[in-house]
């Protein structure tokens, strides 16, 4: 397990340093059916290490566990997936003309759906097949 983290840091970091530059996102208005990943910025994780670095450690691991998970099965349905960081807002209109905005600045390490008809909502990682399932048909 001790082997398994610092790599799952490294991985956090580099997920982190690559969605800096895709948050370009957050200045247009999303109209198709996604899913929004969103990572913590480098300032949230620095100051989450300096607190407790082995509590910081053990909400990395589980959080890239259950994220990956989701992951691989939005895939499996071939849902369109996002990366951002946690800072800013997302607008999304549906089909209808509505414009809903969505807060991502305390929503690190959480997955937003969007199917072009309702309401963005923000899913529990770990129970995402039945929420996917539920908002996604």
């Amino acid at each position: 397990m001790k082997k398994i983290i610092p790599i799952l840091v490294l991985i956090s970091l580099f997920v982190a340093s690559c969605i800096s530059e895709q948050n370009s996102s957050q200045n247009e208005v999303i109209d198709k059916p996604c899913a929004i990943f969103i990572m913590p910025t480098q300032k949230v994780i620095d100051s989450l290490q300096k607190a407790d670095e082995d509590s910081y450690n053990i909400v990395l691991d589980d959080n890239m566990y259950y994220l990956g998970l989701t992951r691989a099965y939005l895939d499996s349905l071939q849902i369109s997936i996002l990366d951002t960081v946690a800072e800013g807002n997302l607008k999304f209109k549906t089909n209808k003309n509505e414009i809903f905005e969505f807060d991502l600045s305390q929503n690190a390490w959480q997955v937003i759906l969007f199917n072009g008809i309702d309401k963005p909502v923000k899913i529990s990682i770990t129970d995402y097949e039945t929420e996917i399932k539920k908002y996604m048909k």
